[in-house]
């Protein structure tokens, strides 16, 4: 006889998940990012004081960040690997500069004087290798004197303190079907590796339509490096860390 207090979901069926399919993903990530409007703020002041006017973003998803910086004045180019979501940018502001490419292989001329990376998109590279490439190829598509932004995940002291920590985020979101998206992302961090292990589920439901509830999940891998990996790494790229301007 087990001496364990019954919690009341001992039989309840277990979960099944899909394997998340691109079109869903670029649609689920452009719902959970289209309420973010500071970060939008921070690029443009940044750009603007440094008198930046020809920007590439890389990695630019649903176009979310580019169009705005369109509307603040600014030309820019939008690249990103995954055709879905270049569909979705193309929708956002029809007439937008897109292409498909790999941002570790850019077939460009140096004609850019700004160049931004958001969203901890340059850790999803995970390889210092890499890392590497994609920040020499930016610089080579640079013409001085430029800008490059990046928003990165940096793995802090706590994290790093206590690697087996599981933690998770969840997050509700209307479609305009009507449907109910439940979004849980669940991180893990592995010290060998330094790698942020991430698991993003999604959970969409109809109200009173269970037949065409589903589940959806995919994992990720993020390089996850202290601040001091990641300026070394920056440096030995060839730029350097420039001061932000004052609010």
């Amino acid at each position: 006889m087990s001496d364990s207090i019954p919690s009341g979901y001992e039989n309840e069926p277990v979960e099944r998940f899909e394997p998340l399919p691109d079109p869903q993903a670029a649609l689920y990530y452009q719902v959970e990012t289209d309420t973010i409007v500071a970060d939008i703020r921070f690029y443009a002041r940044v750009f603007q004081f440094y008198g930046c006017t020809r920007i590439v973003e890389l990695g630019c998803g649903p176009n979310r960040i580019g169009s705005a910086l369109h509307q603040h004045g600014f030309a820019v180019l939008g690249i990103d690997l995954s055709p879905a979501m270049l569909q979705l940018a193309r929708k956002r502001r029809p007439g937008s500069h897109l292409v498909q490419m790999d941002m570790c292989r850019l077939g460009l001329q140096p004609c850019f004087d700004g160049a931004l990376i958001a969203y901890h998109t340059l850790n999803l590279l995970c390889g210092r290798k890499r890392i590497m490439s994609a920040l020499q190829q930016i610089r080579a598509v640079l013409v001085e004197p430029s800008v490059l932004i990046l928003h990165l995940f940096v793995a802090s002291e706590e994290l790093r303190a206590e690697p087996e920590t599981r933690q998770l985020q969840f997050s509700l979101h209307d479609l305009p079907d009507g449907a109910r998206l439940v979004s849980e992302l669940i991180r893990s961090y592995d010290p060998g590796q330094q790698l942020l292990e991430l698991e993003q589920r999604y959970k969409l439901r109809y109200w009173g339509k269970p037949e065409r509830n589903r589940n959806f999940s995919s994992r990720m891998r993020l390089a996850a490096w202290p601040e001091h990996q990641w300026l070394e790494l920056i440096n030995e790229a060839g730029f350097r860390i420039l001061p932000l301007p004052a609010e």
